[in-house]
């Protein structure tokens, strides 16, 4: 008898609705008393919503204690997936120097070299040459980054030197053979009469080849040259036409050519020339060593005073390349 009475004691109790925290699928808290459960669903009174039956399916947790997984969403009832940019998308965002891990200018090619060069123009001389080359190209973006340090090692009155870095952006169209481009250049040049020149290029270009071991493109722009010292400074705005050549011969040999011609749009008899040569002979795969043989000619029809028209210079470096 005595136990009878405890069991329905104890029936009684459970059976009794208890205020719980019930946290549903979609994310919304609610605070009522569990009045009953069934397989399918559970009974709650609400203050303001009365009595409901939630199915369990659209229930999570119970005071904080899991209940059921959320339920299968079909196909149809699915929200799209956030998008995730493909590897042009990552690349494209701002200037590519930068990735979200601070991965400094991930997946350019690099190559840095020194050694020795000539140059046969105002003066005659043997210099050391220090340089570096960044390269990268996906579907949507170009770029080509070259800076160019010349130590003069000749006596006292050839101890002088120059430098240059010049960066261009080339804006690919993936359906198209045009492109936009950006230039920009300065130099610093203790052999020329001038004490600086600071350059920029804006213009469109055509890929007339475009293959795995030949780029041929051509270019035309508008260009602004601003020099600083010498018997003719000042700004000086120009036409510019050129184009770039780009050819891999096999894994060991490559060339790259870089030509330019800009016409003075205040002199008609004023113009120039920029021409860069680059064989790029591989060494050793393994470590990334090789040797580049380079020729650069600068012809001016009207040089500053003191300077002749062409100035050839030539150099014979070591490299070293490797990929970011």
């Amino acid at each position: 008898m005595k136990r009878f009475a405890l069991f329905c004691f104890l029936s009684l109790c459970f059976g009794v609705s208890h205020s719980a925290v019930i946290q549903l699928s979609n994310g919304d808290t609610i605070n009522a008393d569990i009045l009953e459960r069934t397989g399918s669903d559970i009974k709650i009174s609400h203050p303001a919503m009365g009595k409901i039956a939630l199915p369990i399916e659209k229930i999570t947790t119970i005071d904080g204690k899991i209940l059921a997984t959320p339920a299968v969403i079909s196909e149809n009832e699915q929200s799209p997936s956030p998008h995730q940019p493909d590897e042009n998308e990552e690349a494209d965002k701002g200037f590519h120097f930068f990735d979200s891990n601070f991965r400094l200018l991930r997946g350019w090619k690099h190559k840095i070299g020194a050694g020795f060069n000539g140059k046969q123009g105002n003066t005659n001389t043997t210099t050391i040459r220090a340089e570096y080359r960044g390269n990268f190209e996906d579907q949507l973006k170009r770029w080509d980054i070259r800076t160019v340090y010349d130590l003069n090692s000749g006596d006292e009155n050839d101890a002088q030197n120059e430098y240059y870095v010049q960066a261009t952006r080339d804006w690919l169209r993936p359906d198209s053979l045009w492109f936009y481009f950006a230039m920009g250049k300065y130099e610093w040049d203790e052999f020329k009469n001038w004490d600086h020149k600071i350059g920029g290029t804006l213009g469109t270009g055509y890929e007339f080849i475009k293959r795995q071991d030949l780029l041929l493109l051509g270019r035309f722009g508008f260009s602004i040259q601003n020099t600083i010292g010498g018997s003719d400074p000042g700004l000086d705005p120009e036409l510019m036409f050129g184009g770039d050549m780009d050819k891999t011969f096999s894994e060991i040999h490559s060339l790259k050519l870089k030509t330019a011609f800009y016409q003075s749009l205040t002199d008609s008899s004023s113009w120039r020339n920029i021409t860069n040569l680059d064989w790029d002979i591989v060494v050793n795969q393994l470590w990334g060593l090789g040797l580049t043989i380079s020729l650069q000619n600068e012809y001016e029809s009207r040089p500053d005073a003191g300077d002749v028209e062409s100035d050839f210079k030539y150099n014979i470096s070591l490299v070293l390349g490797w990929d970011s």
